[in-house]
């Protein structure tokens, strides 16, 4: 769980993070198609404490999202000329 004091501060926190969990699984589901029909999953949900994430069977595929996101952003950061 991602446990953050300002998240369900006010209205308008709340929203953020309920958006943010929205983003991050619309973003994934390219990734974790294939892993879902094979019975695999994962949940992300807002909550008044912050962000929870529930892995159902598949360490592993957080690992390969994981790294496939943290080379998406380096390779980003680096073309357009930021350093790491």
């Amino acid at each position: 769980m991602l446990i953050s004091p300002i998240a369900y501060l006010d209205p308008l926190r709340c929203s953020q993070v309920c958006l943010l969990a929205s983003l991050f699984h619309d973003a994934l589901n390219e990734f974790t198609y294939a892993a879902e029909v094979a019975g695999l999953g994962y949940a992300l949900q807002s909550t008044k404490y912050g962000l929870q994430v529930m892995l159902h069977l598949l360490v592993f595929l957080f690992k390969i999202i994981f790294n496939a996101y943290s080379c998406q952003f380096i390779c980003k950061a680096e073309s357009q000329g930021l350093q790491r």
